[in-house]
This record gives C-alpha cells, sequence and structure tokens, in this order.
C-alpha cells in the first residue's frame, strides 16, 4: 500500500465544469474530516466537494461522499481510482463548479475519477516502512566504539549517562538488525540493545 508524500492540487475543465482535485495524506478520521472543512471553507461557491478517503494499514476505514451529484457517480469513482492505486492514509477531494451541461452519469463518473488521477498522477508515493526506537547501553570505555558505529546511519542521538552510557536512535527495522550483529562483534556482546517502540512511517 502507498500514500504520498505532501498535498497536492489539480484542475481540469470538461464540459465547461470546473474540476479542482486535492489529495492530502491523512492518518485519521478526523484529520480527514478537518481537510475537508477548510477545503469547503476555501471553496463556498463550489456545486460539490466530493470526495473519499482510505485510512490504515489495512485500509479497512474507507468513505465516499457524492455531495448532491447523483449516486455513485463520484464519491465511488474517487474511492475506486484510490484502491486501484493501491493507496491508503489519503483522502482525494473533487470540487466542481458546474459550468452548465450536465455530463450524464457516465460522464461524471470518467470525470470524477479523472480528477482523483490527475491528483495521484501528481503527487509523489511513499510506501510505509517499519522504524524502531531502540536504546543501547554499553559501558563508558566502549562509547568511542557506538559513536562510530552510529555515524552516518541517523541524525539525532539522545546520549544519557549514568554508571553506564545510553544512547536513544530511531532506525529502520533492517538496519537495526545489521547494526545489532555488528555490536555483537564489536563490543564482545557488552552492548545491550533494548527497543522502546516500533511504528510504521511514510517515507
Amino acid at each position: 500500500m502507498y500514500s504520498i508524500k505532501a498535498e497536492v492540487k489539480e484542475e481540469t475543465i470538461i464540459k465547461h465544469s470546473r474540476f479542482i482535485s486535492f489529495a492530502k495524506p491523512v492518518f485519521d478520521k478526523k484529520s480527514a474530516e478537518d481537510y475537508l472543512k477548510a477545503v469547503k471553507t476555501a471553496h463556498p461557491d463550489a456545486n460539490h466537494h466530493c470526495f473519499a478517503y482510505i485510512i490504515g494499514e489495512d485500509a479497512l476505514l474507507q468513505k465516499a461522499e457524492d455531495d448532491g451529484e447523483p449516486s455513485k457517480t463520484a464519491g465511488m469513482p474517487i474511492l475506486e481510482t484510490l484502491k486501484k492505486n493501491s493507496m491508503t492514509n489519503i483522502i482525494v477531494i473533487v470540487v466542481r463548479y458546474f459550468g452548465g451541461i450536465k455530463l450524464g452519469a457516465g460522464g461524471l463518473i470518467r470525470a470524477y475519477g479523472k480528477g482523483a488521477s490527475l491528483a495521484l498522477e501528481k503527487a509523489t508515493k511513499t510506501m510505509p516502512k517499519t522504524l524502531m526506537k531502540i536504546r543501547i547501553t554499553v559501558p563508558f570505555d566502549l562509547i568511542g566504539t557506538i559513536e562510530h558505529e552510529l555515524e552516518g546511519l541517523v541524525d539525532t542521538v539522545e546520549r544519557s549517562y549514568d554508571a553506564s552510557a545510553h544512547f536513544t536512535v530511531t532506525l529502520e527495522e533492517n538496519v537495526v538488525k545489521d547494526l545489532k550483529e555488528s555490536l555483537r562483534e564489536k563490543t564482545s556482546a557488552k552492548a545491550q540493545i533494548e527497543t522502546v517502540e516500533s511504528f510504521i512511517k511514510y517515507l
């Protein structure tokens, strides 16, 4: 499943109707609803604010809305476009300013599907990565070894000291595996490594 890196906006004209497409990464229902409100506020004179979203790593939270267009001619085409592109944690809103020419059910389905596709084409897709926050504890005489191993791997290292030296870093899961093996060898298994938390992030 994919998401997108940042909000995008695209526009097209179909038989004098203006379709403005918005896409944004969202990770919960409230964020999706807040973004929808913001778009509606920015386009209060639009005839329709149709949308669909998919949320969750399992893509179980889904919603589509026609907002006054004939049933299943707007929200569903947007949702189907998201599904076809294996998207999650995303909302796509297609705003329509009616241009005076009716498109018919088939025309509306194509128009809203195209609006969603244009937004996805403009967006930069991202894939989920499993990140792990780990804490490395070593005797003071091994501080230099740890500093050397972490150099170039991470930009941020949290350091603390008591009877031992502690280094807390966040790395991709596969990097953590390699780091553990390297530290086991270079510290003669004196480095203690514990997982503080594990989470998924789109990079």
